[in-house]
């Protein structure tokens, strides 16, 4: 990948602005928004990444937490975790919708 440059002057000017909203002297909404919406992509991306790391610890936490039971204990929390992921599936599908043209008529 070829790593995209800009002029000297453009760059002393970022990194002004850099350095002045680390220290809270300029916000970012009076950046120009070009450089705001770099901004934002970059956050959005990092957030993406977090919540992935995050899923991942955790499974690594669910599974370590499920080898502290034993063989017959683990099976029970298991269905006690599936019994409760399908019973709250159950209350969203038979859930009536909010705001239907249905629930409208019958409120009338």
């Amino acid at each position: 990948m070829t790593r995209l440059t800009i002029s000297d002057t453009a760059e002393r000017y970022i990194e002004s602005w850099a350095d002045q909203v680390e220290r809270g002297e300029l916000s970012i909404a009076s950046l120009p928004r070009s450089l705001q919406r770099l901004i934002f992509i970059g956050f959005a991306d990092g957030l993406a990444i977090a919540k992935q790391q995050a899923a991942e610890f955790e499974h690594q936490l669910d599974q370590a937490y499920l080898q502290s039971y034993s063989p017959k204990d683990r099976q029970e929390e298991l269905q006690r975790r599936l019994d409760r992921h399908f019973a709250q599936q159950d209350a969203l599908f038979f859930a009536e919708p909010q705001g239907s043209a249905v629930n409208e008529r019958r409120a009338a």
